[in-house]
């Protein structure tokens, strides 16, 4: 089968070459959105025919996405995890296109794409690395009131890659070291943080726990106030 062959070539360590171009080697993208890896090769001077496959590497296991070849009932054949979620642009090819689209994708979509060219007898082929992240949902935050002190828990759900907890009051207090703080990872390869903190409070104030997000430059909040044996709240995201 020509997509096993390909496979071997690439495992006995054929070399990338100016002919085959991924522009963006490096992409993050967002759970749940569309992606496309955008591969270009250069078909000038080539005497035979082509073939391109994409290929898929995560956790040191090759799998084959996508195969184009010039006889239509050879194409497109593709992994089971992307079946109906991924699609090259047959139209484009002959012109040195070899672009792949990924839509709504996932987490296990994260990992090395290479775009693989087989012309003239020749095997050549570039590399991009895909990242996926996820938002967190709007943090919830519960208190219970106690005689000396309050108790506060708050809960964000469905994240990658590991968020920053912290606790913070509309006085410049911090709060963060106080704070108990647990991030699971979940069967979908997500995370859920949850952080309780507990003190007493001498004086009315507002506290905040914030899910921070560094890639996404993603910061979501939800805040109490305290004081008088009152609460109030209210929640809040900054993006």
């Amino acid at each position: 089968m020509k997509s096993l062959i390909i496979l071997v070539l690439v495992l006995q360590g054929v070399k990338g070459t100016p002919r085959v171009h991924v522009l963006t080697p490096a992409i993050t993208a967002l759970r749940g959105s569309d992606v496309r890896i955008d591969c270009q090769f250069h078909t000038s001077g080539m005497r035979k025919g082509f073939d391109v496959e994409w290929l898929q590497k995560r956790q040191e296991r090759i799998n084959s996405i996508h195969l184009f070849h010039q006889s239509p009932e050879l194409s497109h054949v593709q992994d089971h995890s992307l079946t109906g979620r991924s699609r090259m642009f047959p139209s484009a090819i002959a012109n040195g296109n070899a672009s792949l689209l990924i839509s709504n994708v996932e987490m296990t979509d994260e990992g090395e794409y290479t775009c693989f060219i087989v012309m003239d007898g020749a095997g050549y082929r570039d590399t991009a690395v895909l990242t996926v992240v996820a938002s967190y949902e709007q943090p919830e935050l519960q208190q219970v009131l106690e005689q000396e002190a309050v108790s506060l828990s708050c809960v964000s759900r469905k994240g990658f890659p590991a968020a920053l907890v912290s606790w913070i009051d509309d006085r410049g207090g911090s709060y963060s070291q106080e704070a108990i703080t647990e991030l699971t990872l979940t069967p979908e390869g997500l995370y859920d943080a949850h952080s309780r903190l507990k003190r007493a409070f001498s004086s009315q104030r507002r506290v905040c726990c914030i899910i921070t997000n560094s890639p996404l430059q993603e910061r979501k909040r939800s805040c109490v106030q305290l004081g008088a044996g009152k609460s109030l709240e209210h929640q809040e995201a900054l993006l």
